[in-house]
């Protein structure tokens, strides 16, 4: 096969996996409703969480991997040069995880607010980290409309900000 061909195949198969993680999402916000508290949806639910949370990371990882590509370019290192191929799939991408985590994480949120849990403190980080995470959003969403190169430096570092909020917020999540 050629290489456009596996290129075309992979790019098509990304958007193929985010629609089912999507739709996934939103098939199981609809059981939580419909059915609440069973120990199967206590499992998927779990599940959803931990997808979330790789999503997060993804989707956070374009910056780290933007200045591991800035540096190893100037520096003339080789490696730089599949560093920016990463660094360009995440950033083709970043959007489309961004709202995939979105979709998973409210269906996984919901469900465990409508459950409850024994630890209360993993309810209230839970709202802070969702709180976060929709602020993230919104920024994420402004900043995707603006045209504005001005304000946009602006919005694009309250986005940055408000993601490294929602990275405290879900560490602390995970760790209680």
């Amino acid at each position: 096969m050629s290489r456009s061909l596996l290129n075309q195949i992979f790019h098509v198969s990304i958007k193929m996996i985010g629609a089912c993680i999507i739709a996934f999402s939103v098939t199981m916000l609809v059981l939580d409703f419909m059915v609440g508290n069973q120990m199967t949806l206590k499992g998927l639910n779990k599940n959803l969480g931990s997808l979330a949370e790789y999503g997060a990371i993804a989707a956070a990882s374009l910056w780290l991997f933007r200045n591991i590509w800035l540096y190893l370019h100037k520096k003339k290192v080789t490696v730089a040069k599949y560093t920016k191929e990463l660094y360009i799939l995440l950033k083709q991408y970043h959007t489309f995880i961004g709202y995939a985590v979105f979709a998973v994480a409210i269906s996984h949120g919901i469900y465990f607010l409508i459950v409850g849990s024994r630890h209360m403190i993993r309810i209230y980080s839970g709202i802070f980290t969702l709180i976060g995470l929709v602020l993230v959003a919104i920024a994420g969403i402004l900043l995707h409309k603006l045209n504005d190169k001005k304000k946009y430096v602006t919005y694009r570092k309250a986005h940055q900000i408000v993601t490294i909020i929602f990275g405290i917020g879900l560490l602390v999540h995970l760790v209680v």
